[in-house]
């Protein structure tokens, strides 16, 4: 049927948004645990953002293998 490979990319799409919201989220959690470090503010803005970033890159490269993975039958 000429829908269903649509409905296949669409359904992909939503898991790759999802995995790019919830890296970012674990990224944006795991670096406020440097507030609790005595660092100095600019440091702690590089750790933040950096592991935000990180996370944020994890989440692409997953949401890539997720597409050739499943998306490729």
């Amino acid at each position: 049927h000429g829908n269903e490979p649509n409905q296949s990319s669409q359904k992909l799409r939503y898991l790759e948004w999802g995995c790019i919201a919830v890296s970012l989220g674990l990224g944006m959690g795991v670096s406020s645990a440097f507030t609790l470090m005595s660092l100095s503010e600019d440091t702690l803005d590089m750790l933040m953002w950096g592991t935000i970033l990180i996370f944020g890159g994890l989440g692409l490269l997953t949401a890539h293998f997720i597409r050739q993975w499943f998306g490729t039958k």
